[in-house]
């Protein structure tokens, strides 16, 4: 599912960072998205940049998640993992304060309560619009 398409291209926060995820380095993408946005507002989007297909991405979280096995465990797990990318600056994380992106989505999980500011997490495959922060993206793969 589509949620926003290169022709719905959003602009806005991007942190990217690199993680072993399983045996493969990805590049993933953090995007709070403002509760004002039309389509997913007070989402966190976490996606994939480089490196594998994000459907990975629940497998990893629940590899790692020693809070529970269920979506919204391991969604609160994924929230964690890129909202403390925009709390603690990691050297290896760039920081795209407006980024052009679009996401095609694989998973969307909706959580009981706000969790670190986030009422959804959307899991997908993130584009970079812009070829000089895809090329900031793809320069994580060798750190």
């Amino acid at each position: 599912m589509t949620v926003v398409a290169p022709s719905e291209i959003a602009t806005g926060f991007v942190s990217l960072f690199p993680r072993l995820v399983g045996d493969r380095l990805a590049v993933l993408a953090y995007i709070p998205v403002p509760s004002s946005h039309p389509r997913f507002g007070g989402a966190a989007v976490v996606g994939v940049v480089h490196g594998m297909p994000s459907a990975g991405l629940m497998r990893w979280a629940a590899d790692h998640n020693i809070a529970g096995k269920d979506s919204e465990d391991l969604a609160r797990w994924l929230v964690c993992v890129g909202w403390s990318t925009r709390i603690v600056k990691h050297p290896d994380t760039v920081w795209l304060p407006s980024a052009r992106w679009s996401v095609d989505l694989s998973r969307t999980i909706d959580l009981p309560s706000s969790y670190c500011g986030h009422n959804r997490l959307c899991v997908g495959d993130v584009t970079l619009e812009d070829p000089a922060a895809a090329e900031q993206a793809r320069a994580l793969l060798t750190t």
